[in-house]
């Protein structure tokens, strides 16, 4: 990627070599309320151009954001979310970024927003959760509560229409 990876992004690599985390929700605030959720992580091999590290490590390239590639050429997109925002690590000190493709422009007027969320992949790592984890640790929390209960609400809903033969 013509950068020094951080050592300890680089024993993940070689351990690892992308694949997907066992543990795949990354919880940013104290609360659990704003988890994201891993998709890709991406790995040098020969598998799918989706899955490889070569070919999708420059953000500016991902977003078309050629204009701001003065910025981020020190970073390596490592991951991305189900819904396309790209985790980055930051090759000079190898702090871990989450750019939010879809948000208004923060900073300096560059489409989306880029936010530090850890000062290094180890932290990074040491936040992930499971499925399970998460559910459990925030469960009794009312906002969650609220959340799970509509959410099976509209899964129920959902199922009676297929039923009804509402949905092909």
């Amino acid at each position: 990627v013509g950068h020094a990876l951080p050592s300890d992004f680089r024993e993940y690599l070689l351990a690892f070599n992308g694949s997907c985390f066992k543990k795949d929700i990354y919880t940013s605030s104290d609360d659990g309320w704003e988890a994201i959720g891993i998709g890709h992580v991406y790995g040098l091999h020969e598998g799918p151009d989706y899955f490889q590290l070569l070919k999708n490590w420059k953000l500016y390239e991902k977003y078309d954001l050629q204009a701001w590639k003065w910025k981020l050429k020190k970073f390596v997109v490592f991951a991305d979310t189900g819904t396309g925002e790209q985790l980055a690590i930051n090759t000079k000190n190898g702090s871990v970024w989450l750019y939010l493709h879809d948000w208004e422009p923060r900073s300096f007027r560059m489409p989306g927003q880029f936010m530090k969320i850890e000062n290094s992949f180890s932290d990074f790592l040491q936040k992930l959760e499971s499925e399970e984890e998460h559910d459990a640790r925030m469960t009794g929390n009312p906002r969650y509560d609220a959340f799970k209960k509509q959410l099976a609400e509209l899964e129920a809903k959902r199922e009676a229409e297929v039923e009804q033969g509402m949905w092909d």
